[in-house]
C-alpha cells in the first residue's frame, strides 16, 4: 500500500469516496492503516484523553502532539496522517504557528489540519502553503470553539450560517487548503457546498453527498461509555465488551479454572526428577 499524496488525495474529488478517520496509538493506526484507510488524524488531544483521563480538547501541547504523531506514525508508516496543532496554536501568530506546523511536518506529519476560516488562519494556511506544508480545513462545528456555538450543535440551520460556511469554504480553498473537513452541518447544504468548492470535502455528521467521511473512533468502537454522538455509528462496543471479558477472566482466575497447564510449559520427567533431588538436598 503506497501514501497517498496530496496531488492523489485532491484528484480522489468525484472519482470515489475517501475515507479518514482518527487515530489515538500505536496499535489502533496500525489497524487503520491494515484496513486501507485514506487517512489518518491524530491531536495532542488523543494523549489527554487515553494517557491522562482528561476529557478535554483545549489544553494539549506541542509535546502531546509529537508523543501522538510518533505512536500513529510508527503505527500507519504507509498512511497520510494530518495533524492538529495544539490548542495554544490556535491563538498564536503566523510566525509561531509556522514553527509549531514546521516542527509536526518534520516529526511526520503528511498535512496540518487548521479549524476555522479568520483572517489570521487564512493567513497561516497562505504561509504554510508557501513554504511547503500541506494544509487541511475545518469548518461547520468547530471543537475547540464549541462554547461559542452553545454546545456541540450543528451548524448552517439556517440561511444566514449556512452561506457564511459557505463563503468560508471557499476562503479557505483559495488560502490554499487541500481538503476541508465539514463537521455536523446540514446534509443539502453539505452537498452544495461539496459541489461548488473544488478541493475534497470530507464530512462528519454531514450527510452522504459529501466527498468522504472522517470519524473519531472512540464512538465508532464504542471506547468510552458516555455520550456517543448522532453523526457516530457504534459498530462494536469495546468499551462494554471490554468490561464482560476482564470480569470473565477475574472469575476464572478467583474460581482456579484459569490458568490451566494447557498454559503453561512442559519440564522433562528426568529433568524434573533431578531438580526434585537438588531441591532435597538444598532443603
Amino acid at each position: 500500500m503506497s501514501k497517498l499524496t496530496v496531488k492523489a488525495l485532491k484528484e480522489l474529488k468525484g472519482q470515489r469516496k475517501i475515507a479518514m478517520c482518527s487515530s489515538f496509538d500505536y496499535f489502533h493506526a496500525r489497524a487503520c492503516e491494515l484496513a486501507g484507510l485514506d487517512a489518518i488524524g491524530a491531536a495532542g488531544s488523543f494523549i489527554n484523553f487515553f494517557v491522562r483521563g482528561r476529557l478535554s480538547a483545549n489544553d494539549d501541547t506541542l509535546e502531546d502532539a509529537l508523543l501522538a504523531l510518533e505512536g500513529v506514525r510508527n503505527g500507519a508508516p504507509n498512511t497520510f496522517i494530518f495533524m492538529l496543532p495544539p490548542f495554544a496554536d490556535e491563538f498564536c501568530g503566523v510566525e509561531q504557528s509556522l514553527r509549531n506546523s514546521a516542527t509536526l511536518y518534520a516529526a511526520g506529519a503528511d498535512a496540518i489540519r487548521i479549524q476555522g476560516a479568520s483572517k489570521t488562519k487564512l493567513q497561516k494556511m497562505e504561509v504554510m502553503t508557501q513554504e511547503g506544508i500541506p494544509v487541511g480545513g475545518h469548518l461547520g462545528l468547530m471543537p475547540r470553539f464549541t462554547t461559542w456555538f452553545g454546545g456541540f450543535k450543528c451548524q448552517g440551520k439556517n440561511a444566514r450560517d449556512a452561506l457564511r460556511i459557505y463563503e468560508e469554504a471557499k476562503r479557505v480553498k483559495e488560502a490554499g487548503a487541500c481538503w476541508i473537513e465539514l463537521e455536523c452541518v446540514p446534509y443539502k447544504v453539505a452537498a452544495e457546498i461539496t459541489k461548488r468548492v473544488g478541493i475534497p470535502i470530507i464530512g462528519i455528521g454531514s450527510g452522504p453527498d459529501c466527498d468522504g467521511e472522517v470519524q473519531v473512533h472512540l464512538d465508532t468502537l464504542g471506547l468510552q461509555n458516555f455520550h456517543i454522538p448522532k453523526h457516530s455509528k457504534v459498530y462494536t462496543r469495546f468499551h462494554e465488551e471490554s468490561i464482560e471479558h476482564v470480569t470473565t477472566y477475574r472469575n476464572e482466575v478467583v474460581g482456579g479454572t484459569f490458568p490451566t497447564t494447557d498454559y503453561g510449559f512442559k519440564i522433562d520427567d528426568d529433568e524434573f526428577d533431578l531438580f526434585m533431588n537438588e531441591v532435597e538436598k538444598v532443603s
